[in-house]
């Protein structure tokens, strides 16, 4: 009698991040690449590329809302910020796909490698535990290569990372090179964007709302009173 499962063997296999180095890829950006020009002043840098850009917050609520509106308690309610974790990891499968599963990280905010480990150590237990199994493999492997810059090409790794960026686990920039855009670990659900291409924006925009999210200029539009 035949067997109807077909066993993969990847299946076990923990995702890991893979060394790079951006100077060495076969592309030339220039939104990137003001981001690594000057790893001690990055965030200088990273102001640079908004100031010629512009950026965008992908974010559950469409409007930026007034200080006493009372959805704010949403963002302090652990139930409601988890629930909402599946629309951007909706949106992110689908900007990972469009730029042919491949999307770099780096570190740049932290000049030193143990302060990252540190970091990410003291908030292991925001996770769950399949989460923890493979951002434990990702600290061994920042351990050992001592690198500013890695590359993802697992969805899985990459969908830890959106989780660890809306739980405010980690602090990074993921770079997107096909389509140019750049998410960075922000708060409250609100993960800055920057994106280069004019139409890149408007395909990134419609993605979100696809997924029930808003990538919203950061000009500040109040919501309107309850």
């Amino acid at each position: 009698m035949g067997n109807d499962l077909e066993i993969n063997l990847s299946d076990g296999v923990i995702p890991k991040l893979l060394k790079s180095n951006f100077e060495t890829q076969d592309y030339d950006d220039e939104l990137y690449r003001y981001l690594v020009t000057d790893i001690e002043e990055s965030e200088d840098a990273l102001s640079l590329v908004e100031k010629k850009y512009g950026k965008l917050v992908l974010d559950v609520f469409r409007y930026t809302m007034d200080t006493d509106d009372p959805r704010l308690d949403l963002l302090s309610n652990d139930y409601f910020r988890l629930s909402q974790e599946d629309k951007y990891l909706k949106f992110i499968e689908n900007v990972f796909y469009l730029n042919e599963e491949k999307v770099y990280v780096d570190f740049v905010y932290f000049s030193d490698e143990n302060k990252i480990l540190q970091f990410i150590e003291n908030r292991m237990s925001r996770l769950d535990r399949i989460d923890s199994y493979i951002l434990l493999n990702q600290i061994d492997i920042m351990r050992k290569d001592q690198n500013d810059m890695y590359l993802i090409e697992d969805l899985n790794l990459l969908k830890l990372f959106i989780k660890c960026f809306l739980r405010e686990i980690l602090w990074c920039n993921l770079y997107f090179p096909k389509h140019p855009m750049i998410v960075s670990t922000g708060y409250d659900l609100g993960l800055p964007v920057i994106v280069k291409d004019k139409q890149d924006k408007e395909n990134y925009i419609k993605m979100a709302e696809d997924s029930r999210l808003f990538l919203k200029d950061t000009g500040k539009i109040v919501a309107p009173k309850l």
